[in-house]
Parts: C-alpha cells; sequence; structure tokens
C-alpha cells in the first residue's frame, strides 16, 4: 500500500499499487480512500483575565526593570462522545515575572542580563478526553547594545537560553502511529541561540534594518523516540530578513519600504521522516505608508499603511505533519493588506 495525497486540500487516498517515494511538491492523487472512524470530540470554552505590574529603576548607570505577571484561564470541556458526560473546568493559577539589569557607558555600549518565566495555557484534550495543563517556560539571556554618536543607527547582540515544560508529545500507545491527534504532555524542549539585530540611516530618506537568528534547539524528554535528542519541530536553524526604507523629500508624507525574509529548512513531521523535511525559503515583501498629516494640519494622527507579503506569489509548503501527508499544506501567497489608523 503507498499514500499519495493533495497538500492543499488535506485529502489522503490509499490503493494497492507499486510503491514509491512520495514527493509533496508534486503530488498525485485520484485513488480511493476510505474515511476513518472519530475516536475523540470534545468542546472547549476558554475564558483568562489577568493582572501585571513593571517597574524601571534607574541608579547612576545602571537600569533595572522589574515586572510580574497574574494570570488565571478557565477552561471548560465537553466529551461530545458522551453526552451524559459532565463539564471539567481547568482553573490554573500562575504568577510569572521577569528582571533585567542594563549598565550605560559613555561611549554608546549597554550590557544587558535578564531572566523571564511565561505561562501558556493549552487548548485541546488528552487520549482520555482530559484537558492539558498549562505549558511553562523559563528564559535567561545575556546580550549588549550599541547607540553610536549621533543616534543615526542602532546594533544589539544576545544569547538567550529557553527552556519548556510540559510540552505535548505524541501518545505512545497510540495503535496508529500516523494519526497526529493524540498527544501526552511530558515533554521537554531546549532552545540556545544567538540573535543579531541593526538598523542604519545612510541618508535622511534611506535607511536599512537587518536581523539574523540562529536556533540550536533540542528535545530533551518525549514519548516519541524518534524526537529525542533531536530539533525542535517548526523551528528553523537560520532566520534572517533586511529591509530598506525609503521617505523622499518630493513626497512628504510617503514612505516605502520592502526587504526579504529567508528561513533555513525545518521539520513538521514528529516521525522525523527525510522525506517530508520543509526546505528552506526566502520570500519578498514590500509595503508603503503615508501620513495624511502631510496634506493640512486637521490630518495629523491619520495615517495610511499597505503590505504586500510574498510579492511574487512563491508557491511552498509550510508544513507535513505525518508520512501519509494528508496534513500538509501550502504556505501563504501573494496577500494584500490595508490600514487605516487614527491616533489622537
Amino acid at each position: 500500500m503507498c499514500a499519495v495525497f493533495h497538500p492543499q486540500i488535506s485529502v489522503i487516498r490509499t490503493e494497492a499499487l507499486q510503491c514509491r517515494g512520495i514527493d509533496y511538491n508534486n503530488p498525485v492523487y485520484g485513488l480511493k480512500y476510505p474515511l476513518a472512524a472519530v475516536t475523540t470530540s470534545g468542546l472547549q470554552k476558554q475564558s483568562q483575565i489577568g493582572l501585571y505590574v513593571q517597574d524601571q529603576i534607574r541608579y547612576d548607570r545602571w537600569v533595572g526593570t522589574f515586572g510580574l505577571r497574574y494570570d488565571r484561564p478557565d477552561i471548560d470541556t465537553t466529551n461530545r462522545m458522551k453526552p451524559d458526560s459532565l463539564v471539567v473546568s481547568t482553573n490554573d493559577n500562575a504568577i510569572s515575572g521577569r528582571a533585567g539589569l542594563t549598565y550605560l557607558f559613555d561611549n554608546g555600549l549597554a550590557p544587558y542580563v535578564s531572566y523571564s518565566t511565561s505561562f501558556l495555557p493549552l487548548m485541546g484534550t488528552d487520549y482520555k478526553n482530559d484537558p492539558y495543563e498549562a505549558q511553562t517556560a523559563r528564559q535567561i539571556e545575556l546580550g549588549v547594545k550599541y547607540e553610536p554618536a549621533g543616534g543615526r543607527g542602532m546594533m544589539s547582540l544576545s544569547l538567550f537560553q529557553l527552556t519548556q515544560d510540559n510540552v505535548l508529545t505524541p501518545y505512545s500507545k497510540d495503535p496508529n502511529p500516523v494519526r497526529p491527534t493524540l498527544f501526552e504532555q511530558d515533554g521537554k524542549q531546549r532552545v540556545r541561540g544567538i540573535e543579531i539585530e541593526g538598523k542604519y540611516e545612510l541618508t535622511p530618506e534611506i535607511g536599512i534594518m537587518a536581523a539574523y537568528a540562529y536556533s540550536n534547539s533540542k528535545v530533551l524528554s518525549s514519548n516519541n523516540p524518534d524526537a529525542l535528542g533531536r530539533e525542535m519541530l517548526r523551528l528553523p536553524e537560520h532566520q534572517g530578513s533586511a529591509w530598506v526604507h525609503y521617505t523622499p523629500y518630493a513626497v512628504q508624507g510617503l514612505s516605502l519600504s520592502a526587504g526579504v525574509r529567508a528561513m533555513s529548512s525545518y521539520q513538521t513531521d514528529s516521525t522525523y521522516f527525510d522525506e517530508l523535511r520543509i526546505p528552506s525559503r526566502t520570500l519578498v515583501d514590500i509595503g508603503m505608508e503615508y501620513d495624511f498629516g502631510a496634506l493640512k494640519k486637521e490630518f495629523e494622527g491619520t495615517k495610511l499603511r499597505v503590505n504586500v507579503t510574498n510579492l511574487f506569489d512563491k508557491e511552498y509548503v509550510s508544513h507535513c505533519l505525518n508520512k501519509t501527508g494528508g496534513s500538509c499544506n501550502y504556505g501563504a501567497g501573494l496577500a494584500i493588506t490595508a490600514n487605516l489608523k487614527y491616533e489622537w
């Protein structure tokens, strides 16, 4: 038996035929496929309230930033496979926070260190139709910022480590290993990386921006033996972008921009099937903003913003979740968005 699929409409069809490799960039489809029986069905309603406080303290050349946040999410879960079942309520209360310290030098250098924790409620249920607990994370970051004299640019470099707990992993006793719907919550993942960002004003009309991120990820704990010690899913090792901004003197209030964003290959399949690894890609975007305050003083605060993403409508696959290819989908094509905003 072989599986063939259409990556956009997520329809799988199987038939006895001579087996061959799957190419999700050039799929073959038109065969028969028996629909699987529904085994789980749940209804969830979520509400969340939160309170946070933050303060910045300065002493001589030292700057400290401290914050606390309290979250109370409420998730009501109903098992629709059992109409007479009771609603299960999940109330996860958590306090998260961050603390950072920066030292300001006269030459524009500003080294810093920070530590933060986070809390993320998760929707969904496990194989018993029980709701998941919240996912937690902690991050430590070391870095330095530099602003040269004259204020025409800024650069930053940071090293970080992020550790996540209560991560969802595939259910180890699932009799159908290609079904990506059942998960247990025993995973632990870590990301160590570098981020570099800079911007500079070449002339009063032209400015440039560039950013790069390197992420070395590792699955530390998982029910999935294929994942242990491997990279995290959906996280490219390399990501980068570059932008050029142009504000012409000839047309006051107008700002034009163009840029590219790129990422290396990454994995989305929990079995780490090599043929389903998503290739690297580079996309081009452009944008335009106009401040109507340049026409009349009465229009100050009114701005029109138009963005065009994936300018050349490049076709690419964004994810493939299992070997059958039934959950492979294309990424977003050419998209144009407009936003009119008024501030006072």
